[in-house]
């Protein structure tokens, strides 16, 4: 039931920006998700504000829907 338009904006995404997508769309805080990516907490703060501007969306709830609709996260 994803949307195709919102997959090809996914898959527009650099890498670490769809990464970082999907860690705090699953609940992960960006000081675990640095850890776990090996990056500091400062550089996925930087990387999740750019997704959502790209996104035009103002919270995690909204990327949260978005990487649902895209197919990158089961609900």
């Amino acid at each position: 039931m994803s949307n195709q338009f919102d997959q090809y904006i996914a898959e527009s995404l650099p890498d670490r920006c769809k990464t970082v997508l999907i860690g705090l769309a699953n609940s992960q805080n960006p000081k675990s998700l640095a850890g776990t990516l090996g990056i500091s907490p400062k550089t996925v703060e930087y990387h999740r504000a750019k997704v959502m501007q790209r996104l035009h969306i103002n919270d995690i709830a909204g990327l949260t829907r978005f990487a649902i609709r895209a197919g990158l996260i089961q609900p």
